[in-house]
């Protein structure tokens, strides 16, 4: 994992502006509803599994009990299936995506469970916006299924980066 230190000398402010994570061509292919509302059932068993070992991974760095407590953010949330489940978890979760259709889908699916609305929001922003206005604010940064659709995921690990509390947890996962 790259250190604060060490991710602000590859990566300088400057430079971080220089390049942008979002590939127009991916939001567009994923900016249809029917997308999301076809693949919903289908995905969110695997949603399920992946926060599974995200929640696991979590109570090895922190403790168990600290979940709840956590500040966590999922960049590239798409329609809020991971953001869902680590809410349902008892963590504070922030869901970014870049896409309009995205985040407006990921809210609406949230307004079936009015349990977890407390602990789940969600921002149209890109992490270049948010490291901007919000740095170092988060314990636990969840990527996922995200990489492999930015033009310089170097780029967005090094956001990601900035984002974090010191000393705390980011999880990633592709399928490159």
């Amino acid at each position: 994992m790259l250190t604060r230190t060490v991710a602000t000398r590859l990566f300088p402010a400057s430079c971080l502006r220089a390049f942008t994570t979002v590939d127009k061509d991916q939001l567009a292919k994923f900016s249809s509803e029917g997308i999301w509302y076809e693949s919903r059932q289908r995905l969110l068993p695997y949603a399920r599994l992946r926060v599974d070992l995200i929640h696991k991974m979590a109570a090895e760095h922190f403790s168990p009990r600290e979940f709840s407590s956590l500040s966590i953010l999922d960049v590239g949330c798409g329609a809020g299936l991971v953001a869902e489940e680590l809410a349902r978890r008892g963590g504070h979760v922030l869901g970014i995506d870049p896409g309009k259709v995205q985040v407006g889908l990921a809210q609406r699916f949230a307004l079936r469970s009015p349990d977890i609305a407390p602990r789940l929001k969600y921002e149209v922003t890109t992490a270049e916006e948010l490291v901007e206005r919000h740095p170092a604010g988060y314990d636990l940064v969840v990527c996922s299924q995200v990489l492999e659709h930015v033009p310089h995921y170097q780029r967005l690990v090094g956001l990601i980066s900035r984002l974090l509390k010191v000393f705390h947890l980011v999880l990633c996962n592709h399928l490159r």
